[in-house]
């Protein structure tokens, strides 16, 4: 699943990484076959009408689909590897750490994000301790992942999660966006608190951002989840907690 020179990085290291700028990115983390394995489990072109399955939803902008935990097995090792637990363990000190919110999607050129953080419920802005993990499905070199560096730090004091450019040109500057560019496998994770979004795309015609998303924190406010029960593990506690 992982390439092995990620697996030789330190989880201290990367934590650190991510407490200090608010981020974390490694070009092709994950290995040629598990991309291909997403890409078998989550097509975007199987739009069930009148099936008994799980599709995704279209829309002018995005495809995505929430249903990835009980249609790939091969996601479901990501999101529970030894990995991702280890690094939640270093990051939030505590075992009550749940997964939120995840799905695989496709961004369009259509698609407009307005500036943003996810320290947020359905209701309103919380301050929520939490990571996102994003992985490139394909090469992405254009509507790429952008994020604030050191915004992590204090953009809670606005007490809310959606930024207009002139009040981020006005706190941050402009010098302080970092663009992800990468090859697919290229895995971000990042901190909640950060403001971010995906860059307007410059191809109005063939560009499709394919990304796998989940966000991990501290709230009770997940969303609810969709599980092939044959994925689990029922000896491992830490997993079945996770969920």
């Amino acid at each position: 699943m992982f390439n092995k020179n990620f697996l030789n990085l330190e989880i201290k290291a990367i934590v650190n990484e991510i407490e200090k700028n608010g981020f974390f990115f490694y070009e092709s983390a994950l290995s040629k076959n598990f991309i291909k394995a997403i890409l078998k489990d989550c097509n975007s072109e199987d739009i069930s009408l009148n099936k008994n399955s799980l599709s995704g939803i279209r829309t002018k902008s995005q495809y995505y689909n929430t249903n990835v935990l009980a249609l790939s097995k091969s996601f479901f090792n990501l999101c529970t590897s030894d990995f991702v637990l280890s690094l939640c363990n270093s990051f939030f000190k505590e075992s009550e750490f749940r997964l939120k919110a995840y799905r695989y999607y496709e961004t369009y050129s259509a698609n407009s994000m307005q500036w943003h953080n996810d320290t947020k419920t359905s209701d309103k802005f919380l301050d929520i301790k939490g990571l996102i993990f994003i992985v490139y499905i394909n090469d992405v070199f254009d509507g790429e992942f952008q994020y604030i560096n050191g915004s992590h730090i204090n953009s809670k004091k606005f007490k809310k999660n959606d930024f207009t450019k002139e009040e981020l040109k006005k706190e941050y500057g402009e010098k302080n966006i970092i663009s992800f560019k990468g090859k697919r496998g290229s895995l971000i994770i990042y901190n909640t608190a950060g403001i971010h979004r995906a860059k307007p795309s410059l191809n109005k015609i063939n560009h499709a951002r394919k990304s796998l998303f989940f966000q991990v924190d501290l709230s009770n406010n997940s969303e609810s989840i969709i599980l092939n029960p044959s994925f689990i593990d029922k000896s491992k506690e830490d997993v079945l907690n996770f969920l």
